[in-house]
């Protein structure tokens, strides 16, 4: 699991790699982030993506399905695990 949030934690989850994005207008990095994203996904197999992060991580999600890679938008679950 690639998990990409604004510094939240995601507790009891093995996460292979966590990208950090800015707390508030993450949509201005939004490039950075997807290149952040692509090269880390090339590293793995069968890679899932977990997106935390607002609009942008709507966005972002959507940009990797369109792009074949398994990625959720769970918005604020890590407050429940």
């Amino acid at each position: 699991i690639i998990y990409v949030s604004d510094g939240q934690e995601l507790a009891g989850v093995d996460i292979v790699e966590d990208i950090s994005i800015p707390s508030e207008n993450a949509f201005q990095n939004y490039d950075m982030i997807l290149s952040k994203i692509f090269s880390g996904a090339s590293d793995y197999n069968n890679v899932l993506i977990l997106v935390s992060g607002g609009v942008t991580a709507t966005a972002i999600s959507a940009h990797l399905k369109k792009n074949g890679i398994l990625t959720y938008d769970i918005g604020k679950l890590y407050r429940w695990l």
